[in-house]
Formats: C-alpha cells, structure tokens, sequence
C-alpha cells in the first residue's frame, strides 16, 4: 500500500507538472463547455417556435413533450460532447509524454476517427443515467423518508464504484480504438493491478482541488466587498472544474500508459524513471 501512495504522489506531481508546460491542454474542457453550450442554444432556437403553434391546450401538450424531449438531448449531449473532448485530451496527453507538442487539431482529428465508439460510449452513460434516475424516483415514491434515503444511498454507492470502474475507459478508446464493452472490461482488468494508485490519485488530487474553493467561498461573506467578489467567485469556480477535468484526464492517461507500456525512455521530463521502467505490474 506505501508503495501504491509513492506511486501515486509521484503521478500526482508529475501531472501537474505536465500540465503546467502544457495550458493548451485546457483548450479541450473549453471546447466541451461551448460545444455543449451551443447545442443548449440551438435546442432553443429550434424549439421555441414549436411553442406558439396551435391552441392553447395543444401549446401546453407541446410545452411537456418539449421539456421531455430537451431534457433526453441534454442528458445524450453532456457525456457526448464530454468524452469527444476527453479522448482528445488523453491522446495529445501521450503525445506530449512521447516528446511531441501538444495539438488541439491532431486530438480533435484523433477523437473524430473514433467517433462511432466515442457515442456508443455516450449511449452507454446515457443509459446509465436514465436507469439511476428511474430508481431514485422509485426509491422516493414506494420507499418512504427512510426506505427512499436508503434507495439512494445504495444507488449513489453503486454510481461511485461505476465511475472507479470505468476509470480507464477515456484512454483505453483514446489508445486502443475499443468499442464501450471492451474498454469497461480493460479497464477493470487495470484496475486489479493499479486500484490504489487510482484511488489515492483521484481522491488525493480531487480533494486538494477542491480546497481550492474554500478561500473562494469565504470572500462571498467579507461584508460590503463580498458581492464585488461574485463574478472571480463564478469565474474561479469554472477554474477549478477545467483544471480538475484535465488533471483527472491526464492523470488516468499516465496512469494507463504505465500500466500497459514499459518504455523507460518516454516521459523522464515529468515522470520518475524507475516508475516509468517498471509500470506497475
């Protein structure tokens, strides 16, 4: 285990380290964050005519099916436009490792050729989240305060250990061209070999980000200046979200690439060598 945390903190470090030689990396949770914002937008657009179309009952008929129908789309779009950008990080995050220069086209055009799996993956998420949300409101309708709170409970339990296995899923489609079912299972066959250093790395790292907004949210209460600290609040908090999708991209991307490589010449800018050479098998 002590030497899982050795491993880890040294990930943690380099990281960081990587992406602070690299801030084009934060281009890509940007462009997901727009892409996402423009379909938002555009849903809007096309939509609200609809609205305004027939009786006064049929409007409110076509306001429910709207609402439903919007909410299905950003429920798809979100982990879509997530992953796209995502695989597109962790691919241009090896190519740094391998010496190159990070490029926004190149991992744009690399998660572009796996676009069939990259929304099949999508579908999977969506999937997911229609399933848990329909339990959740089975839990609260047939369980009660106590039986709905531990519906819930079991459910967001179950939500985690989904998200620890499905960890490695970005890079193995980033690296491997898999389709969703294949990475899921790559990515618990890595976890058996790197599950603590992928715990300490996400929990270490996400908690310690998250510190980050404490000091942000305390000058919200500085009287008479507090409100002038709205707009850096919002803007920090926005900060601390890209920087924590990339870390979390770029760690799990070293973490895999240690995992299935063994080239002790690739990355000794930012990574031990011993950790390089000997992986973690």
């Amino acid at each position: 285990m002590f030497e899982s945390l050795e491993r880890s903190w040294k990930l943690i470090k380099g990281s960081f380290k990587l992406i602070a030689d690299n801030p084009i990396l934060f281009v890509f949770p940007i462009l997901s964050f727009l892409s996402f914002m423009i379909f938002l937008v555009a849903m809007v657009m096309l939509f609200t005519p609809v609205l305004f179309i027939g009786s006064e009952e049929q409007i409110g008929q076509n306001f429910q099916v709207i609402i439903i129908l919007g909410a299905l789309l950003l429920l798809f779009a979100g982990p879509f436009f997530g992953t796209f950008f995502a695989v597109a990080l962790s691919f241009e995050t090896g190519e740094v490792l391998k010496g190159q220069k990070a490029s926004i086209s190149r991992g744009i055009k690399h998660a572009i050729k796996n676009i069939k799996e990259i929304l099949l993956w999508a579908l999977t998420l969506f999937a997911i989240n229609i399933i848990q949300m329909i339990l959740r409101r089975m839990a609260e309708k047939y369980g009660g305060r106590i039986g709905g709170a531990v519906g819930n409970t079991v459910i967001s339990i179950l939500m985690a250990g989904w998200g620890f296995a499905t960890a490695f899923v970005v890079p193995i489609m980033a690296f491997e061209d898999t389709n969703p079912f294949a990475s899921i299972k790559k990515s618990v066959q890595l976890l058996k070999h790197t599950w603590g250093e992928t715990l300490v790395g996400n929990v270490g790292a996400g908690s310690a980000l998250g510190l980050l907004i404490i000091p942000l949210f305390l000058l919200l209460f500085v009287p008479f200046i507090g409100i002038f600290f709205l707009p850096i609040f919002i803007l920090g908090i926005i900060a601390i979200s890209l920087l924590t999708q990339v870390f979390n991209t770029v760690f799990m991307t070293a973490l895999y690439l240690y995992a299935t490589e063994k080239d002790s010449k690739k990355a000794e800018k930012y990574f031990d060598k011993d950790l390089i050479a000997h992986g973690f098998y």
